[in-house]
């Protein structure tokens, strides 16, 4: 079984891919050299793509860290409650959500082949999970701070 676990669109865009004989991750600025909020991970995909000499088509699972609708409303609310003065970055930050991040998951079949399940993991948990995976510790007590 292969797993992609994607972090998208933020500061820290980044993809881990886990299967039986371990697992891969990267980190999109570690591609692009720069500082990119707002960028699907796709050079960190095809990296751990390419580790473990897979296509997005062979994986199984792609678990998202958080489920766009959720972020989207509290992203409204915060603009709301903000307004006038939020106009600038809600007209800035709208155009991406519209086209990509409220569809990731289709995007995410569309640019890679990806043809397996998308599940969501709550942010805290996705953090939880990263961790954990790479240990090699069949039980550990993990404390999230973010």
């Amino acid at each position: 079984m292969h797993l992609l676990g994607i972090a998208a669109y933020t500061e820290d865009s980044a993809v881990c891919l886990l299967d039986e004989s371990g697992a891969a991750a990267a980190r999109e600025s570690g591609f692009s050299r720069s500082y990119n909020p707002g960028e699907f991970p796709l050079r960190a995909l095809n990296h751990c793509l390419q580790s473990a000499e897979i296509t997005a088509a062979d994986a199984d699972y792609a678990v998202l860290s958080e489920k766009p609708f959720l972020h989207f409303a509290s992203l409204l609310a915060g603009h709301l409650a903000a307004w006038p003065s939020s106009y600038g970055e809600f007209v800035r930050e709208m155009p991406l959500w519209l086209e990509r991040r409220l569809t990731l998951p289709d995007y995410l079949r569309r640019e890679t082949g990806f043809r397996g399940t998308v599940l969501f993991a709550p942010h805290h948990a996705a953090h939880a999970a990263a961790a954990f995976y790479q240990s090699g510790f069949e039980r550990a007590a993990l404390l999230v701070m973010d």
